[in-house]
C-alpha cells in the first residue's frame, strides 16, 4: 500500500492539536511579536540551530509556571508551533501543499510505476523531472542543509526497504497523471514551488 496513507492518523491529530491550540491562542494571547532580522531573534527557542529566514514572524506566549511556548509564522505559508510536550508541528497551509509529503508520494509512485509499468515511458520520465524539482525546492528551501545527493540516498533506502507490490497497483492508479494530464500535472507541480517556503510533511494526504 502506498505509504502516505500511513498518515491518515497524523492528519486527524493535527486537525486535532490546530482545534485546540486555536483555543489556547485566544486564551492566552501572544505576549509577544517579534519579525525575525538576525538568529539572535530566536536563539531561545527551539529552532536556534536553524536558519530561519529574515522577516519570519516569532510569535511567543506564557503558559502556566511562565513558561514560554512559540510560533513561527513564515511568509511562505507555513505554521510551525511548539506544543506544551515539546513536540513541534509543522503545517504547510500556503494551498501549494506540504512539499515533502509530495516527495513522499511522487517517489512512491515512480517506484511502483518502475517496478509494475516500465512499459510507460513518458508517466516515468515525468514523474522523474518532478522529484527533481521538489528535491532542489527542498534543497534551497530547507531549513537545515541537505543534499541533492542525501535525498537520493534516502529515496534508494525507501526503496530498499519498502519494496512494491504491484497487486496494490490498482489503490493508487488514481494518483498518477495520465498520458494526456502530463503537462497539466507538470504545471500543478511548478505551482507547488513557486512559493519559497520550508519543506514539511503535513498536512499530508
Amino acid at each position: 500500500m502506498l505509504n502516505s496513507r500511513r498518515h491518515f492518523m497524523a492528519v486527524l491529530a493535527i486537525i486535532s492539536c490546530l482545534h485546540m491550540t486555536s483555543h489556547a491562542s485566544a486564551d492566552n494571547a501572544p505576549s509577544e511579536v517579534v519579525i525575525i532580522k538576525s538568529p539572535e531573534d530566536y536563539a531561545k527557542t527551539p529552532w536556534a540551530k536553524l536558519n530561519i529566514p529574515l522577516g519570519t514572524k516569532l510569535l511567543t506566549r506564557k503558559i502556566d509556571n511562565d513558561k514560554e511556548l512559540h510560533r513561527l509564522e513564515f511568509v511562505g505559508g507555513v505554521s510551525m508551533w511548539e506544543l506544551e510536550d515539546g513536540e513541534i508541528l509543522s503545517v504547510d497551509h500556503s494551498g501549494g501543499g506540504a512539499i515533502l509529503c509530495l516527495q513522499f508520494i511522487y517517489v512512491d509512485l515512480k517506484n511502483m510505476m518502475d517496478k509494475c509499468r516500465p512499459e510507460e515511458t513518458e508517466i516515468r520520465e515525468t514523474l522523474d523531472l518532478a522529484i527533481e524539482k521538489i528535491e532542489n525546492f527542498i534543497v534551497t528551501n530547507s531549513l537545515s542543509p541537505v543534499t541533492k545527493a542525501e535525498l537520493e540516498n534516502a529515496r534508494q533506502t525507501s526503496r530498499d526497504k519498502f519494496p512494491v507490490q504491484c497487486e496494490l497497483y490498482s489503490e493508487v492508479e488514481g494518483l498518477i497523471p495520465k498520458k494526456t494530464e502530463l503537462e497539466r500535472f507538470q504545471k500543478s507541480i511548478d505551482a507547488s514551488i513557486a512559493t519559497p517556503r520550508p519543506p514539511v510533511i503535513e498536512t499530508c494526504l
